[in-house]
């Protein structure tokens, strides 16, 4: 295997980025416990920079949601409090300093949640039938909410829809829990906004037919009132002509400007909403995954704006807040890698930010003052968080955990380091003994020092905006602090394996760096026999025996040092028989050499390999990899 295989090229972003330098990360902090289940994380922010973040499992409650309200340095909490819920979906902040939660509950009607600023006094309304998932307020501290249906629900007499059939609810309560009215909703809500006249827009998805064959994204406008729906717009839930109409598309949430038109975010998986002339991304760059978009939309109802974001979006973008300049700000979390930190002009055809977070974000709020406060709840089995210096949290042992961050958009930061990837697949992963990762960043030394609890990692290369290291093979099971001298770090977790392939252009997938029997490069051209002998490099087997010293070079001659796990692959779905794998002669510690054999029965063409360490050897449990192949005939 060449050293090319070893320095691997950047990922490719579908993105245009207009800073160079991230903004300055004024804090970052882990708040723990974070819920299981949920990617949705609702923050709120005051005008002072304190920020209120919920949690669960409140004083070893299992069961039981908590809110925290930190310091404006994020170094400290002022205070937390247990509240009657299970997860908080919701939270808004009134214009006296209450503050109003909602969520689920084990309740039969969930429980709305009222906080005096301190957090020492609480009041909770309960309104039959109702599930509330978002709130909002208005100017007069009138309370906004939307969710599902339940048994019991009463909609008032001249609502805007008393349907038995639907789906959701939205309602406006006064100061002191009193109904003013209440309606049935054709859509689930998922986000509400309220417009200067005290307008409900309301947010969320709608069966596309009757026969509810797909989900489109729906927006909803009702009057002050909540007798009559002023706007009704639903789009997408079917691919290009109507065709596979089981697609499910959504709006997440809205918000209104000054001008009383709403900026609306979600998630497209069918490919067919629609786009404006003036777009920053006028399709999807990739049709086979889903994709972020936004919307602006006048008073009326008209699409002024709309744009999709990001390629290499997996998940939806759930979160969008609005400056003094009408301009929208919002995350999209990139294949659980990181976020991109987006910020358009209020036309939306300029990006004023796009840049990238360490951790996955689903909520982000402003202060007015330049404040940028994200959080999320970090993925991919380890706890992927910037933490700073003296911040309240900079360490986890937890699985499930939330990260917590300000950002001061009138600095920039001088450098940050994003979470590291298995080196051969480009895939995040808990960390193994002897693994080959990749880590890139921005401002990162010439001469990086990266250590793993202390110990430290061999550098392969270190160009530019990024490195390649390999993980100590003594590291401990568990969890271990990854630490970028000067830069920064991460609490990852350390699984015995991590396996990825190598590949011949370094993206983790497609043509695989492999070897004929004849010592040929296998390709298209030079494909191998069926029944032959192939060589694969990998990486991410975990420990060896005898042991390897970190950074030396595997030897020339066996004996080799052999992974202390079994080694198993399969090739288009079937097992496949592993002659042999042991540390890569000539090469640095970590990279392991497999000799493979193909079924005989593999037709010609592309077969596709997967690879797995220990276990059962059944290929349906192997690690998640991208697609790798060799060429058969």
């Amino acid at each position: 295997m060449s050293n090319r295989v070893i320095i691997i090229t950047a990922l490719t972003l579908a993105c245009v980025c207009a800073d160079v330098h991230p903004p300055k990360t004024v804090y970052a902090t882990f708040i723990e416990p974070g819920p299981q289940n949920s990617l949705l994380e609702p923050i709120a922010v005051d005008a002072a920079g304190f920020l209120y973040v919920p949690g669960v499992r409140c004083q070893g409650q299992l069961s039981t949601a908590s809110l925290t309200k930190l310091n404006q340095s994020g170094t400290a909490p002022l205070w937390s409090v247990c509240l009657p819920l299970v997860a908080v979906t919701g939270l808004v902040l009134g214009n006296s300093g209450s503050i109003y939660i909602v969520g689920s509950s084990l309740d039969p009607s969930w429980p709305i949640v009222k906080l005096s600023p301190d957090g020492k006094d609480m009041t909770t309304y309960h309104i039959a039938g109702t599930y509330p998932f978002s709130v909002t307020i208005d100017s007069s501290e009138k309370l906004y909410i939307v969710g599902g249906i339940g048994v019991g629900f009463q909609p008032t007499i001249r609502a805007a829809d008393t349907k038995s059939s639907a789906h959701g609810f939205a309602m406006k309560l006064d100061t002191d829990g009193t109904v003013l009215w209440a309606s049935n909703l054709d859509i689930y809500a998922y986000g509400i906004a309220v417009d200067s006249l005290g307008q409900p827009w309301i947010v969320g998805t709608s069966c596309r037919n009757d026969n509810c064959e797909g989900l489109a994204m729906a927006v909803r406008k009702l009057d002050i009132n909540g007798a009559e729906v002023l706007v009704a717009r639903s789009m997408g839930g079917a691919g290009p002509g109507g065709l596979r109409p089981t697609f499910s598309d959504s709006a997440n949430a809205v918000a209104v400007d000054s001008e009383d038109s709403v900026w609306i975010v979600g998630r497209d998986t069918s490919g067919g909403l629609p786009t404006t002339p003036n777009a920053v991304y006028p399709q999807r760059t990739n049709d086979n995954s889903p994709a972020g978009y936004v919307f602006k939309m006048s008073a009326a109802g008209e699409l002024q704006y709309a744009t999709y974001i990001d390629g290499y979006a997996q998940e939806a973008i759930s979160t969008v807040a609005l400056d003094g300049l009408g301009n929208p700000y919002f995350t999209v979390v990139n294949s659980g890698l990181w976020s991109t930190i987006w910020a358009l002009t209020s036309d939306g055809s300029h990006i004023l930010i796009s840049t990238k977070f360490a951790s996955e974000v689903s909520s982000l709020v402003l202060d007015g003052n330049g404040g940028l406060y994200v959080a999320g709840i970090p993925l991919g089995g380890s706890s992927r968080c910037p933490t700073t210096t003296g911040a309240y949290r900079t360490t986890t042992k937890s699985l499930t955990v939330i990260c917590a961050a300000r950002l001061e958009l009138s600095q920039s930061g001088d450098s940050e380091v994003f979470v590291p990837l298995n080196a051969a697949s480009l895939q995040p992963a808990s960390v193994s003994p002897g693994e080959l990762i990749r880590m890139s960043g921005v401002g990162l030394p010439q001469n990086p020092v990266v250590s793993f609890d202390g110990l430290l990692a061999p550098i392969v290369t270190a160009e530019g905006s990024q490195i390649t290291a390999v993980v100590p093979f003594g590291i401990k099971p568990g969890w271990t602090a990854l630490d970028v001298a000067g830069v920064g770090g991460y609490t990852l977790g350390v699984w015995p394996s991590a396996p990825g392939l190598f590949t011949m252009d370094g993206t983790g997938a497609g043509q695989l760096d492999a070897r004929n029997a004849d010592g040929t490069v296998n390709s298209v051209d030079q494909p191998a026999a069926a029944g032959s002998v192939v060589t694969l490099f990998m990486t991410g087997a975990g420990s060896m025996v005898p042991p390897i010293t970190d950074g030396s070079i595997g030897p020339g001659e066996p004996p080799y040092p052999t992974p202390t796990q079994t080694i198993y692959a399969a090739i288009n779905g079937s097992p496949a028989n592993v002659v042999s794998a042991y540390q890569a002669p000539g090469k640095i510690a970590g990279i392991v050499q497999v000799n493979l054999q193909i079924p005989a029965d593999v037709p010609s063409g592309d077969a596709v390999v997967r690879i797995g360490v220990g276990g059962s050897g059944d290929a349906a449990n192997f690690p998640f990899q991208l697609r790798t192949t060799i060429a058969v005939h």
